[in-house]
């Protein structure tokens, strides 16, 4: 190739249903491109909650442009004093900013953050229409 990088997307689809609402189509896509990693940085221009996705209960919450710093710890997630086996960000904008080492990207939906063996496995979920738009 000329020098490009290959990107290795791996994607599945699911439904999500609220309560009362009809299936939302949606699609799973694995971010390899961030690398293999240990820690990330997360934020968002409005407000931003880390939500339990076992419990569906809010873990923790942050104002617009806050950054939290997550970890991996063997196969829990950590963030500031608070240690879970995975966790979802979720916003009031349409994106959510991940910073990875010297890599910088928003994206749509949430992200699913869990940890295998002390790396974390970062995944962006978002509704079809929404992935779609974006390729």
């Amino acid at each position: 190739m000329d020098g490009r990088k290959v990107l290795t997307i791996i994607a599945a689809t699911a439904a999500v249903t609220a309560a009362g609402a009809e299936s939302i189509p949606v699609v799973r896509v694995g971010l390899a491109s961030l690398g293999v990693l240990t820690r990330v940085s997360a934020t968002s221009d409005k407000a931003f909650a880390a939500i339990d996705p076992y419990s569906n209960k809010r873990l923790a919450a942050w104002k617009p442009n806050e950054v939290v710093a997550v970890q991996a710890d063997g196969n829990h997630v950590v963030f500031g004093s608070t240690r879970c086996q995975a966790l979802y960000f979720s916003s009031e904008s349409p994106a959510i900013k991940v910073v990875a080492g010297s890599i910088k990207r928003s994206y749509r939906g949430w992200l699913y953050l869990s940890a295998a063996a002390g790396k974390l496995v970062v995944v962006n979920e978002l509704p079809l229409e929404s992935y779609l738009m974006g390729v």
